[in-house]
């Protein structure tokens, strides 16, 4: 097989060129390998932009309530509350403001689905590198055209 993965693997065809000069062309797998590398690394690439987005995501679902609960400590300590009292009052205040946003039809589901939807297209464009990577047909990344006489000086 001219075009097997093996490394070790080397077909030299000879030609001559309409202007007379002769060449080869040198298969080997080495292109092919490259290319796996660059496509591998790509997909290395989107896993990563997406799980960033995807904890991005649900992350600040979750430091959105502590920041909230920060911000009501320090207005009520700036009112003149001590900041002991101030936490502890703040605590209901957070979960009756949470518990608002919770009686809003489908806020909550639809939060969470658009980090799911993150999820799952992150997951289909890792799916969909992972067939490029996987598909053996490109045989121009695998031939490697060298001018094997002309280097050599032999015309």
């Amino acid at each position: 097989n001219v075009f097997a993965e093996n490394k070790s693997t080397t077909e030299v065809m000879r030609y001559t060129s309409p202007l007379g000069s002769k060449n080869s062309i040198k298969f080997t797998g080495e292109g092919l390998m490259l290319q796996k590398i660059v496509v591998r690394s790509i997909q290395l690439l989107v896993a990563l932009f997406f799980t960033f987005c995807a904890l991005s995501w649900f992350g600040s679902l979750l430091v959105i309530p502590l920041a909230v609960w920060f911000n009501l400590i320090g207005l009520l300590s700036a009112i003149g509350f001590n900041s002991l009292f101030a936490a502890v009052v703040s605590i209901p205040l957070l979960v009756a403001g949470l518990f608002y946003l919770h009686k809003i039809p489908h806020l909550s589901w639809t939060l969470f689905d658009i980090g799911m939807n993150v999820v799952h297209l992150g997951l289909a464009n890792f799916q969909r590198i992972d067939n490029i990577a996987k598909t053996d047909s490109n045989v121009a990344a695998r031939a490697q055209i060298i001018d094997i006489d002309a280097r050599d000086g032999n015309n």
